[in-house]
């Protein structure tokens, strides 16, 4: 029982990380361009899920609706022989919209967190010394991974923790919000394009 309860918990908290995962778009070359996700909460209490984020400005997120943003993207690279655009011809292909800083309480990045990344490793690593474990008169293979697998999992959610806490960001000090925010900027579209730097005619 504990065991299923275990590789159950497992499973489940993976198919989590899947859920909310970025979406990927490879170029002919082999480039990567990742589309991310986040979450926010107004000050009027409504939360708008699923808004890409393109870019950021010093007062504000520049976003777009995912699935446009891919399907954009995609029609970009059937007629350019399945390069990535650039950051300046993308942005000019469809609308974009702004939410200002100043008008939400919070934001999220919509990526797993260092928790549950470690939470996936210890399991994996506590299932693993299970497996190749040898019977013996005192533990079985069944005992040592019902101790191994739930300690390291919790192991490893600390360390996750440590090394890379939640993406979640507060607008209660506006000053140090929006500092703390330009760390999201490796994950906007434009910095991603920016750094591949296709060379494509604009």
């Amino acid at each position: 029982m504990k065991k299923s309860a275990i590789f159950f918990f497992f499973v489940g908290s993976w198919l989590f990380a899947l859920s909310i995962r970025a979406q990927v778009i490879f170029s002919v070359r082999g480039e990567k361009l990742k589309i991310y996700t986040f979450t926010t909460l107004g000050i009027d209490n409504v939360r708008a899920r699923k808004n890409a984020l393109v870019t950021l400005t010093d007062s504000s997120f520049v976003v777009a609706e995912p699935k446009q943003l891919k399907a954009t993207i995609e029609t970009w690279k059937s007629t350019h022989g399945g390069l990535l655009p650039s950051a300046d011809s993308l942005q000019r292909l469809f609308s974009l919209r702004q939410i200002a800083f100043s008008d939400l309480k919070w934001a999220k990045i919509n990526k797993p967190s260092g928790a549950l990344i470690g939470l996936f490793l210890g399991g994996a690593l506590g299932t693993i010394l299970g497996a190749v474990s040898d019977d013996n008169k005192l533990f079985d293979r069944k005992d040592v991974m019902l101790v191994s697998v739930p300690l390291l999992m919790l192991i490893g959610a600390a360390i996750g923790a440590l090394a890379q806490p939640q993406r979640k960001m507060y607008t209660e000090t506006m000053t140090g919000f929006k500092e703390r925010i330009q760390k999201w900027r490796k994950y906007t579209i434009v910095a991603q394009l920016q750094k591949i730097d296709p060379s494509l005619p604009k």
